[in-house]
Protein backbone atom coordinates (compact mmCIF):
# COMPACT_ATOMS: atom_id res chain seq x y z
CA UNK A 1 0.00 0.00 0.00
CA UNK A 2 1.38 3.49 -1.29
CA UNK A 3 1.21 6.21 2.18
CA UNK A 4 -0.37 9.23 1.11
CA UNK A 5 1.58 12.16 3.42
CA UNK A 6 0.43 15.49 4.38
CA UNK A 7 2.74 18.39 5.21
CA UNK A 8 2.31 19.50 8.49
CA UNK A 9 4.58 22.41 9.31
CA UNK A 10 7.61 24.10 7.95
CA UNK A 11 10.50 25.73 8.95
CA UNK A 12 22.23 13.52 26.68
CA UNK A 13 25.89 9.64 26.41
CA UNK A 14 28.89 11.87 27.36
CA UNK A 15 30.95 11.18 30.25
CA UNK A 16 28.33 11.57 32.85
CA UNK A 17 26.07 10.15 30.76
CA UNK A 18 28.38 6.81 30.89
CA UNK A 19 29.07 6.66 34.29
CA UNK A 20 24.89 7.05 34.96
CA UNK A 21 24.76 4.10 32.68
CA UNK A 22 27.04 1.93 33.69
CA UNK A 23 25.94 2.83 37.41
CA UNK A 24 22.50 1.43 36.35
CA UNK A 25 23.61 -1.59 35.01
CA UNK A 26 26.01 -2.35 38.11
CA UNK A 27 23.67 -1.57 40.40
CA UNK A 28 21.02 -4.59 38.42
CA UNK A 29 23.67 -7.02 38.42
CA UNK A 30 24.93 -6.93 41.61
CA UNK A 31 21.28 -7.32 43.34
CA UNK A 32 21.15 -10.80 40.84
CA UNK A 33 24.01 -11.87 41.51
CA UNK A 34 25.50 -14.07 45.22
CA UNK A 35 27.84 -12.23 47.26
CA UNK A 36 31.44 -12.54 46.37
CA UNK A 37 34.62 -11.44 46.97
CA UNK A 38 35.50 -10.80 43.71
CA UNK A 39 32.52 -9.98 41.09
CA UNK A 40 32.18 -11.78 37.98
CA UNK A 41 34.01 -10.97 34.60
CA UNK A 42 30.27 -10.92 33.42
CA UNK A 43 28.61 -8.63 35.73
CA UNK A 44 29.14 -5.64 33.73
CA UNK A 45 28.19 -5.67 30.17
CA UNK A 46 31.25 -4.63 27.72
CA UNK A 47 30.94 -1.04 26.87
CA UNK A 48 30.90 -2.22 23.16
CA UNK A 49 27.27 -3.66 23.63
CA UNK A 50 25.04 -0.41 23.57
CA UNK A 51 26.42 0.74 20.40
CA UNK A 52 24.96 -2.50 18.41
CA UNK A 53 21.48 -1.24 17.19
CA UNK A 54 20.44 -4.49 16.25
CA UNK A 55 16.85 -5.92 17.42
CA UNK A 56 16.64 -4.91 20.90
CA UNK A 57 18.83 -2.61 21.19
CA UNK A 58 17.00 0.76 19.41
CA UNK A 59 16.06 3.52 21.14
CA UNK A 60 13.94 6.69 19.89
CA UNK A 61 14.12 9.68 22.34
CA UNK A 62 11.71 13.15 21.54
CA UNK A 63 12.75 15.64 24.32
CA UNK A 64 10.54 18.87 24.06
CA UNK A 65 11.98 21.66 25.20
CA UNK A 66 11.55 25.86 25.13
CA UNK A 67 13.96 28.66 25.13
CA UNK A 68 12.41 30.28 28.48
CA UNK A 69 12.91 27.01 30.57
CA UNK A 70 15.07 27.38 33.12
CA UNK A 71 15.99 23.71 32.78
CA UNK A 72 15.66 22.85 29.35
CA UNK A 73 19.61 23.91 28.46
CA UNK A 74 21.06 20.81 30.91
CA UNK A 75 18.32 18.63 29.06
CA UNK A 76 19.58 19.41 25.75
CA UNK A 77 22.95 18.52 26.79
CA UNK A 78 21.55 15.54 28.29
CA UNK A 79 19.71 14.57 25.15
CA UNK A 80 22.86 15.55 23.38
CA UNK A 81 25.27 13.47 25.34
CA UNK A 82 22.66 10.00 24.16
CA UNK A 83 22.67 10.84 20.58
CA UNK A 84 26.94 9.54 20.57
CA UNK A 85 24.87 6.19 21.27
CA UNK A 86 24.57 5.24 17.73
CA UNK A 87 21.63 2.89 18.22
CA UNK A 88 20.06 6.21 19.87
CA UNK A 89 17.72 7.95 17.05
CA UNK A 90 15.73 11.28 17.61
CA UNK A 91 14.70 15.04 17.89
CA UNK A 92 14.44 18.14 20.06
CA UNK A 93 10.87 19.79 19.23
CA UNK A 94 11.12 23.38 20.80
CA UNK A 95 7.13 24.05 22.41
CA UNK A 96 5.55 27.41 21.81
CA UNK A 97 3.20 27.90 24.59
CA UNK A 98 5.45 30.15 26.16
CA UNK A 99 5.28 32.86 23.49
CA UNK A 100 2.74 34.62 25.84
CA UNK A 101 3.55 39.02 24.23
CA UNK A 102 7.10 38.07 22.70
CA UNK A 103 7.38 34.71 20.65
CA UNK A 104 10.50 32.42 20.75
CA UNK A 105 12.72 32.53 17.90
CA UNK A 106 12.80 28.71 17.41
CA UNK A 107 9.88 27.70 19.02
CA UNK A 108 6.96 26.09 17.13
CA UNK A 109 3.47 25.62 17.07
CA UNK A 110 3.62 22.10 15.77
CA UNK A 111 5.97 21.13 18.68
CA UNK A 112 3.20 21.81 20.85
CA UNK A 113 1.10 19.78 18.85
CA UNK A 114 3.55 16.21 18.97
CA UNK A 115 4.34 16.68 22.27
CA UNK A 116 0.15 16.62 22.79
CA UNK A 117 -0.09 13.66 20.77
CA UNK A 118 1.75 11.83 23.33
CA UNK A 119 0.60 13.29 26.92
CA UNK A 120 -3.12 12.06 25.36
CA UNK A 121 -1.61 8.84 25.15
CA UNK A 122 0.95 7.88 27.86
CA UNK A 123 -0.97 7.58 31.29
CA UNK A 124 -0.43 9.80 34.04
CA UNK A 125 1.79 11.85 31.43
CA UNK A 126 0.97 15.58 31.31
CA UNK A 127 2.76 18.79 29.54
CA UNK A 128 5.47 20.26 30.70
CA UNK A 129 9.64 21.36 29.85
CA UNK A 130 11.96 19.63 29.52
CA UNK A 131 10.14 16.43 28.87
CA UNK A 132 11.43 13.47 27.21
CA UNK A 133 9.33 10.75 25.40
CA UNK A 134 11.27 7.39 24.58
CA UNK A 135 9.57 4.71 22.25
CA UNK A 136 6.73 6.50 22.38
CA UNK A 137 5.39 4.69 25.33
CA UNK A 138 7.22 6.22 28.42
CA UNK A 139 8.29 10.02 29.60
CA UNK A 140 10.65 11.56 31.71
CA UNK A 141 11.78 14.63 33.07
CA UNK A 142 14.47 15.44 30.33
CA UNK A 143 17.28 16.67 32.45
CA UNK A 144 17.27 14.15 34.93
CA UNK A 145 20.16 11.82 33.72
CA UNK A 146 20.10 9.02 35.63
CA UNK A 147 17.00 8.63 35.23
CA UNK A 148 17.43 8.93 31.33
CA UNK A 149 19.80 5.78 32.00
CA UNK A 150 17.21 3.77 33.55
CA UNK A 151 14.48 4.18 31.80
CA UNK A 152 16.54 3.34 28.24
CA UNK A 153 17.81 0.41 29.76
CA UNK A 154 14.67 -0.64 30.58
CA UNK A 155 13.25 -0.16 26.93
CA UNK A 156 15.80 -2.14 25.28
CA UNK A 157 15.39 -4.97 27.75
CA UNK A 158 11.30 -5.22 26.71
CA UNK A 159 10.08 -8.03 24.78
CA UNK A 160 8.92 -5.59 22.40
CA UNK A 161 11.05 -3.96 20.42
CA UNK A 162 11.79 -1.34 17.76
CA UNK A 163 12.94 -2.57 14.35
CA UNK A 164 15.30 -0.52 12.30
CA UNK A 165 14.76 0.82 9.26
CA UNK A 166 16.28 0.18 5.25
CA UNK A 167 16.87 3.07 3.99
CA UNK A 168 18.15 3.85 0.44
CA UNK A 169 18.15 6.58 -2.10
CA UNK A 170 16.27 6.12 -4.88
CA UNK A 171 17.57 5.43 -7.85
CA UNK A 172 17.62 8.17 -10.14
CA UNK A 173 15.83 11.07 -8.20
CA UNK A 174 18.26 13.38 -6.17
CA UNK A 175 15.72 14.55 -2.98
CA UNK A 176 13.88 10.94 -3.20
CA UNK A 177 14.63 7.95 -0.82
CA UNK A 178 12.76 4.37 -0.19
CA UNK A 179 11.81 2.80 2.82
CA UNK A 180 11.97 -0.83 2.73
CA UNK A 181 8.88 -1.29 5.13
CA UNK A 182 9.27 -5.24 6.94
CA UNK A 183 6.46 -7.40 8.03
CA UNK A 184 5.29 -6.77 11.44
CA UNK A 185 5.48 -8.84 13.81
CA UNK A 186 1.73 -8.79 14.88
CA UNK A 187 0.65 -8.55 11.29
CA UNK A 188 -2.22 -10.43 10.52
CA UNK A 189 -1.40 -13.03 7.95
CA UNK A 190 -3.23 -12.73 4.45
CA UNK A 191 -5.94 -14.96 4.57
CA UNK A 192 -6.99 -13.37 7.85
CA UNK A 193 -6.35 -10.04 6.90
CA UNK A 194 -9.35 -7.44 7.68
CA UNK A 195 -7.51 -4.13 5.73
CA UNK A 196 -7.17 -2.21 8.67
CA UNK A 197 -4.55 0.14 8.26
CA UNK A 198 -3.00 -0.29 12.02
CA UNK A 199 0.08 1.92 11.43
CA UNK A 200 0.81 5.15 10.86
CA UNK A 201 4.04 6.47 8.98
CA UNK A 202 5.78 9.92 9.65
CA UNK A 203 8.80 11.96 8.33
CA UNK A 204 10.49 14.30 10.90
CA UNK A 205 13.13 16.72 9.17
CA UNK A 206 15.86 17.84 11.50
CA UNK A 207 18.87 20.11 11.78
CA UNK A 208 21.63 18.29 12.69
CA UNK A 209 24.53 21.11 12.49
CA UNK A 210 26.26 22.56 15.72
CA UNK A 211 24.41 25.92 16.93
CA UNK A 212 27.06 28.78 15.51
CA UNK A 213 28.91 30.62 19.26
CA UNK A 214 25.78 32.43 21.19
CA UNK A 215 23.19 31.00 19.22
CA UNK A 216 20.26 28.45 20.70
CA UNK A 217 20.11 25.07 18.28
CA UNK A 218 19.26 22.31 20.41
CA UNK A 219 20.87 19.33 18.61
CA UNK A 220 18.39 17.12 16.32
CA UNK A 221 16.19 20.07 16.16
CA UNK A 222 12.94 19.37 14.47
CA UNK A 223 11.64 21.59 11.26
CA UNK A 224 8.85 20.32 9.95
CA UNK A 225 6.69 17.34 10.42
CA UNK A 226 5.19 15.20 7.62
CA UNK A 227 2.08 12.80 8.43
CA UNK A 228 0.43 10.40 7.79
CA UNK A 229 0.99 7.84 5.64
CA UNK A 230 -1.20 4.79 6.74
CA UNK A 231 0.26 1.08 6.46
CA UNK A 232 -1.10 -2.20 7.12
CA UNK A 233 1.73 -3.83 8.39
CA UNK A 234 2.78 -5.65 5.02
CA UNK A 235 6.41 -5.40 3.61
CA UNK A 236 6.33 -3.10 1.08
CA UNK A 237 8.38 -0.70 -0.60
CA UNK A 238 7.37 3.08 0.85
CA UNK A 239 8.62 5.55 -1.82
CA UNK A 240 9.54 9.25 -0.38
CA UNK A 241 9.08 12.27 -2.15
CA UNK A 242 9.80 14.75 0.95
CA UNK A 243 8.92 18.84 0.13
CA UNK A 244 11.53 21.04 0.60
CA UNK A 245 10.28 23.99 2.13
CA UNK A 246 11.80 23.70 5.61
CA UNK A 247 15.34 23.69 6.67
CA UNK A 248 17.32 20.84 7.96
CA UNK A 249 19.80 17.88 6.66
CA UNK A 250 18.49 14.80 7.13
CA UNK A 251 15.02 13.16 8.22
CA UNK A 252 14.05 11.18 10.77
CA UNK A 253 10.85 7.67 9.74
CA UNK A 254 8.55 6.58 12.32
CA UNK A 255 6.70 3.78 12.15
CA UNK A 256 3.86 3.93 15.12
CA UNK A 257 0.82 2.20 16.44
CA UNK A 258 -1.97 4.47 15.50
CA UNK A 259 -3.80 3.90 18.49
CA UNK A 260 -1.29 4.16 20.86
CA UNK A 261 1.53 6.38 19.24
CA UNK A 262 3.90 3.82 20.57
CA UNK A 263 7.00 3.14 17.88
CA UNK A 264 7.16 0.43 16.29
CA UNK A 265 9.98 1.13 13.39
CA UNK A 266 12.54 3.83 12.53
CA UNK A 267 15.70 5.21 11.24
CA UNK A 268 17.06 8.16 9.53
CA UNK A 269 18.12 9.29 6.24
CA UNK A 270 20.90 12.09 5.84
CA UNK A 271 20.47 14.19 3.31
CA UNK A 272 23.36 15.33 0.69
CA UNK A 273 24.74 18.84 0.17
CA UNK A 274 22.74 18.88 -2.68
CA UNK A 275 19.57 18.18 -1.46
Amino acid sequence: MVPVLRWLGCGVLGVAFALALAAASVSAADQAAAPAATPAPAAVPAPAEKAVSGPGKLAFVMLFSAERCPFCPEAERNFSDILADPAIIGFTCMVDYFDVGLKDEISQGFCTAEQDLYINRIKGSSRYTPQMIINGRVQIPGNNLQMTAETLRAEREKARQILDLDIRPAAGKVAAFDVVLPTMPDAQPAETASGEEKYVLRLVKIQTQAAAEGERKPQNMATAIVEEGLWDGKRTIWSVHPPENAAGDAFLILVQDRRSGEIRAAGKHALSVTQ
